[in-house]
């Protein structure tokens, strides 16, 4: 396994975690306070003890870079979460939770009137496809148990969205 983060220390630039071609970039945003770095998968370390190391390697690089206006996002599904729960300031947790129906239905109106507004401009006519695939999405998540189950993630809301889309 190659690990992600080469962090020697967590106040100079040098081994930030980033060996690409945007480490220039990103070191320059970094110490401007206009980075945004968004980590998912800490659920996806399976050894303990190494998600401990890499939780620790996490809320040193949060802690310094945090403090010049850097925003971060950290994510990880409950389970990989539990046992190496981290803490810092202004660090808040949040827990997604299934969507409601009236959740469903919302974010299925805001998504196709976006996407035939981003498609079509802001018309009568991306209005009437927009509530035509609005319908028949709906239609599809609730005579569809399986997509019905997919549908209450959010994330998950958005493959069946997507193959509507696409065809």
């Amino acid at each position: 396994m190659t690990s992600l983060w080469t962090i020697s220390s967590p106040t100079t630039s040098e081994g930030i975690g980033a060996d690409l071609p945007v480490s220039d970039m990103l070191s320059e945003a970094l110490k401007a306070g206009r980075a945004l770095i968004l980590l998912d998968g800490l659920d996806e370390v399976r050894d303990l003890n190494m998600r401990n190391t890499v939780v620790e390697r996490v809320m040193d690089f949060y802690a310094f870079h945090h403090r010049q206006g850097n925003k971060f996002v950290l994510t990880s599904r409950v389970v990989g979460y539990r046992a190496v729960r981290p803490s810092a300031e202004d660090l808040v947790e949040c827990t997604i939770v299934d969507f409601e129906d009236d959740e469903i239905e919302e974010f299925i109106g805001q998504w196709t009137a976006a996407l035939e507004k981003q498609a079509q401009g802001n018309t009568s006519i991306a209005s009437a496809d927009a509530e035509t695939e609005r319908r028949e999405l709906l239609d599809a998540i609730n005579h569809n148990p399986g997509v019905r189950q997919l549908a209450s993630t959010p994330l998950l809301l958005t493959i069946p969205a997507l193959m509507k889309r696409r065809g």
